[in-house]
């Protein structure tokens, strides 16, 4: 496991399975704690959201006495300016699929850390992945089957790439791990500048 001066490296405030599975596989040491809440999204540019979001859900996690790197994670998809995060309901997300469907957008996933000694948290500092990603036309039986499968609950902009939506979403650009909600690299990155 990689971890820091010896001891549990990251405190992941996130609820997210499937950032879990990434550190995991990665072999990655860390404690998951609980995050700070998540604010909804406006009609403003998708990248000050998502490092907005990411602070947020840093600055109030449930610390205790904990000693580490606090990482907390906002993931969002951008299509023509705007920010798509999760949807609602399979309404709101036959609509993502309408905006995203036989183009390409951005996904650009925010990583907000601090060191935090005895739950004494330190400055927190935000460093941002991006993704570039294709998704496919869908023919009408196509989206209402995906729907139906409920792929896209939980998930920025009603898809996993790495789940049912991988008919349909390929990347161009970026590493998989940022449309997926954490990077690996940026991880590195973060624990490189608190060792």
């Amino acid at each position: 496991m990689a971890s820091f001066d010896g001891g549990a490296c990251i405190l992941l405030a996130s609820g997210s399975p499937r950032r879990s599975q990434l550190l995991s596989a990665a072999g990655f040491d860390f404690e998951k704690i609980e995050p700070g809440l998540e604010p909804a999204l406006t009609e403003e540019a998708a990248e000050p959201q998502c490092v907005d979001s990411a602070t947020k859900k840093a600055r109030g996690a449930k610390l205790a006495d904990k000693t580490g790197i606090l990482l907390a994670v906002d993931t969002v998809v951008s299509v023509d300016g705007r920010a798509l995060g999760k949807a609602r309901d399979r309404c709101e997300a036959a609509s993502y699929l309408d905006l995203l469907c036989d183009r390409e957008h951005d996904v650009l996933t925010a990583h907000a850390h601090a060191h935090v000694d005895a739950g004494e948290c330190g400055q927190i500092e935000v460093l941002v992945s991006r993704a570039r990603v294709y998704f496919a036309a869908l023919t009408e039986r196509e989206r209402e089957a995906y729907l139906d499968g409920g792929d896209w609950c939980d998930k920025a902009g009603a898809y996993g790439i790495q789940s049912d939506a991988s008919a349909y979403a390929r990347l161009i650009a970026g590493d998989v791990d940022t449309v997926i909600g954490l990077s690996l690299r940026a991880v590195r990155q973060i624990l490189t500048l608190h060792s």
